[in-house]
């Protein structure tokens, strides 16, 4: 996993000298698995490896950033709140406290319209020079309409 990130964004960064990426790990569990094993321990297992080659490319290369959406969602303190009844999708309330942080901490001039001394999240400094910036399923939503 780690060797094939490291890869995939050497290559980005060769078509692309100037792109900047965010990594993030889905709080999504896994609804199965192949393995003679539960599917919560399988679950566990895949989230840390993704984490472990995300922390990886992020350290590695300054032009990477790391969101944690996973840690919004599941961490214990949102005692499951932002989970649907079936605990596998993730609820309006918990995609739209992930956005918030995502868009305080990854758009530059989020909460302009506070009053200059109120206080605003620090925006990554990794990623506080947005360019043009196109999302691929607003894209492709824009196609299907």
């Amino acid at each position: 996993m780690r060797a094939g990130l490291i890869a995939l964004l050497t290559t980005l960064k060769e078509i692309n000298p100037g792109i900047r990426v965010v990594l993030t790990v889905s709080p999504v569990p896994l609804i199965a698995t192949y393995e003679p094993r539960s599917v919560l321990v399988s679950t566990s297992y895949s989230k840390a490896v993704l984490r472990v080659a995300a922390d990886e490319a992020l350290r590695r290369f300054d032009w990477v950033d790391y969101f944690p959406s996973y840690e919004i969602i599941t961490g214990s303190f949102s005692g499951g709140l932002y989970y649907e009844d079936d605990h596998r999708e993730v609820n309006r309330l918990g995609v739209a406290h992930a956005m918030r942080c995502f868009v305080a901490n990854f758009v530059e001039g989020a909460g302009q319209d506070a009053p200059d001394d109120a206080p605003r999240p620090p925006v990554s400094p990794r990623m506080a020079q947005p360019t043009d910036i196109v999302c691929d399923e607003e894209t492709l939503d824009a196609l299907r309409f």
